[in-house]
């Protein structure tokens, strides 16, 4: 076992890595949080849908969490990234950005995930701000706007059939026009009176991220007031790829009910490995890693005492 090593190394300081440093913190867990400050939702001005917190900055309930960790006295933070990892039999090393190699019991990737934009003129200028990928977190406040779904037909409609409470006009755009329906989806779309025969988006108009019309290829535009878009996204980063650690069909870290990974001593939480994608779920999953965590620290404790 090598000297001077952390009960966990935790990559990704957002809501997931930072609830699971707190559930370790408060068990006087030695921990290190590796955050390069670059979260996915880094346009999003206000939290919605997080109990206690509604309608509060992303970036205050970060810097309150933050604060609070500092003061258990046990938690190390470094603003970088970990540029390579790899788990041997009795702990995992890993290598930061500025080139120093640390050491630790448990590995905690806590990273998230990157939202792959669509390469349209206004498109991420807007991202996070009128067009949003969860209708739970930021659809009401736009409610009774008028509202596009710009996803393939089979997502579109999923998304659309819960959207009567919220808009009363909905348009679908494919990303690749152009495309057909069944009958289910047609009755969904005469409901709620979707239109969907758009040609290709050339561009996004905006004023400070806040859309306001989408200009066509053939020269056309539509004003429109918000976009919802499920992006396709990539995990943040390689690190479970260097590690080993299996991938589920959909492109997440698989992870047991111990938000353990195939490797061990290596475990995972918040969006990489969660297809629920939001705050509370992030938080959920990263106490209960947290948790987990301490729980097996304790037990390899208590067999090197025997």
């Amino acid at each position: 076992m090598k000297n001077n090593i952390y009960d966990t190394i935790i990559v990704g300081g957002s809501y997931a890595g930072l609830s699971a440093g707190l559930a370790l913190a408060r068990f006087r867990r030695r921990i290190l949080i590796i955050d390069d400050g670059n979260p996915c939702n880094k346009n999003t001005k206000e939290s919605h849908n997080f109990v206690g917190h509604d309608g509060e900055s992303p970036k205050s309930i970060i810097a309150t969490v933050r604060s609070q960790l500092k003061n258990y006295g046990t938690v190390d933070f470094v603003h970088g990234s970990v540029m390579k990892a790899r788990a041997a039999p009795d702990y995992c090393a890993a290598v930061l950005s500025d080139n120093r190699i640390i050491h630790t019991k448990k590995l905690l990737l806590a990273g998230g995930i990157q939202d792959l934009l669509p390469r349209i003129e206004g498109f991420g200028a807007c991202w996070g701000i009128s067009i949003i990928d969860c209708p739970y977190c930021h659809g009401y406040e736009f409610r009774d706007k008028k509202a596009m779904v710009f996803a393939v037909l089979k997502k579109a409609t999923k998304i659309v059939s819960l959207l009567g409470s919220l808009h009363a006009e909905i348009s679908i755009i494919e990303p690749s026009p152009p495309f057909r329906h069944g009958e289910k989806e047609s009755n969904i779309w005469d409901e709620l009176k979707i239109v969907n025969s758009y040609p290709a988006i050339k561009s996004i108009l905006h004023e400070k991220g806040m859309v306001h019309s989408i200009l066509f290829e053939n020269g056309e535009s539509e004003l429109v007031d918000l976009i919802y878009a499920p992006l396709p996204f990539k995990l943040s980063g390689d690190l479970h790829l260097q590690l080993g650690c299996k991938e589920t069909k959909y492109g997440y870290i698989r992870v047991n009910k111990k938000q353990q990974t195939s490797v061990r001593h290596v475990y995972a939480c918040g969006d990489n490995s969660n297809l629920l994608r939001s705050i509370s779920s992030a938080v959920y999953s990263g106490t209960k890693a947290g948790m987990m965590i301490n729980k097996a620290l304790a037990m390899e404790s208590d067999n090197s005492k025997i």
